[in-house]
């Protein structure tokens, strides 16, 4: 239980790291849209 506290932690930690960039950021970092932030957070482990 206390894993998957810090694991949802973490993730929103990212999340709000990657909603502070500009959108050109996010596109040479591999994300087309802002909508894709969490998403690609959350399951892309290759990235």
């Amino acid at each position: 239980m206390w894993t998957q506290w810090e694991n949802e932690r973490d993730v929103r930690r990212a999340v709000r790291a990657l909603a502070a960039l500009d959108d050109q950021t996010l596109r040479e970092l591999g994300i087309r849209d802002r909508s894709h932030v969490e998403f690609t957070v959350r399951f892309c482990r290759e990235c």
